[in-house]
Formats: structure tokens, sequence, C-alpha cells
């Protein structure tokens, strides 16, 4: 039988998303970016620390993402699996991070950025957003005030995080530069669909999403129209 320190330790391990030690202590993840995405840095820090070093946003992708481990690490030592992040305010901060540092990188202005790197980098950065969304579905639908200040986008207002995601997943969709990307911009679309339905009040957030989607589609139509027929008033 377990002593109840014991299963207090193993409880505050699922809530809060770490393992613990013996005392109880979080144990942080093995390198210093993981553990700035997680606790040191606001949402916006990490995005431009990460964006401007790309050895450590490899390197974050590896320690997260189990697909990149590949079975040794530099010194030779066997490779510590992944942590499993389990916390929804942790992965609300990792969707939005990944987004803006991996993702949009790819339809930045960085002259010297090279296309294959960056598609890759983008194509990790959502396989990463679907994982964080896989494992805690809530965090779609968590409200941004419940967030520390320190971790949320100050630009989010009170806008839930799916809210936040489907704008700049379909404008993505839309960019001829992003064409190589449109599998995994699809897939992403989808789980943030097929996860809402996981999630508290998951299908009333659902419902809003279609919404949102349908209008974004007659906008467009209406736009095209508009274009189309010069005798159209467009509102």
């Amino acid at each position: 039988m377990q002593r109840p320190q014991q299963q207090q330790q193993q409880q505050r391990s699922l809530n809060d998303g770490f393992a613990t030690d013996a005392h109880g202590h979080d144990k942080l993840p093995p390198s210093t970016m993981t553990a700035a995405i997680f606790q040191n840095l606001s949402k916006q820090e990490a995005s431009t620390q990460l964006a401007a070093d790309k050895v450590g946003f490899q390197q974050l992708l590896i320690e997260l993402l189990p697909d990149r481990t590949n079975g040794a690490t530099s010194d030779g030592e066997k490779d510590v699996e992944p942590p499993v992040i389990d916390n929804p305010m942790v992965n609300f901060k990792i969707i939005q991070v990944m987004f803006d540092a991996g993702v949009m990188a790819l339809v930045g202005d960085d002259p010297f950025g090279k296309k294959d790197r960056l598609l890759s980098q983008a194509e990790d950065s959502l396989a990463l957003i679907r994982l964080s969304m896989q494992r805690t579905p809530e965090a779609l639908v968590i409200d941004p005030s419940s967030v520390s200040e320190k971790s949320q986008d100050s630009s989010m207002g009170c806008t839930r995080l799916y809210l936040w995601l489907l704008p700049r997943v379909l404008s993505l969709l839309e960019n001829p530069n992003t064409e190589a990307l449109q599998p995994s911009l699809m897939q992403t679309f989808e789980e943030i669909f097929f996860q809402l339905t996981s999630a508290p009040s998951g299908w009333h957030h659902c419902g809003t999403a279609i919404r949102y989607v349908r209008d974004c589609v007659e906008s467009k139509q209406k736009f095209q129209a508009c274009k189309n027929d010069e005798s159209l008033i467009c509102a």
C-alpha cells in the first residue's frame, strides 16, 4: 500500500506535468531551454528567444517530441524519455510559443532562413502542437485569465486558445508560400475540432468554432463575388 506522502507526490506530478523528486520538488526537464518555456520566461520572451536560437529550438523539439529522439545524447549516453506534459496551462503556453516561433517563421522575413530547415521546423512544431492538444484537450478552452500573467499572450484578451489558433491556421492554409506545409496544417485544423469534443463543454466550443469557420468561408465567398462583379457593393 502506498503511503499518503507518496500518493500526494504522484498526484502533484499528474497535476503539474512535472516529475517530482523524493522531497516532492519539481524536477525540470533536462535543458535550460525547456525549463525556460515551462517556468522562466513569458510567452513573448520564449517565442523571441526560440526564434533567435536555432540550436536551442532543435534541442527543445528533440526533448519534447518522442519521434525526434535518436537513442543517444551527444555524450553517448542513452536518451532520457521525453517528459509527458499533462498540465493544461503548460501546454497552453507550448502551443502558443511553438506556433509563433516554429510555424510562423516559415512565412517570416528572415532573408537567411533556409526553406527546407524552416519547413521541417514548422512540421515538427505542428506535430508538437497536436501532441499537446491530445494530452490536454482542456488547454484549448482554458479561460486565459486563469493562466498566469507571465505566461499568457496579452494580445489574447479573453480569447480561448482554439479561437487564437483557428485564424492563424486558416491564414496559412491560404498562403501560397506554405503549400508544402498544407498536409500538416490540415491535420492540425482537424485535430482542433477533434480535441474540442473531448474538452470540458467541448460541444459548445465546437459549435462556436464551426460558426467561426463558416463565417470565414462566407466572407471569403462574398469578397470573391465582389472582385468578380464590380457592380456589387461590398459591405
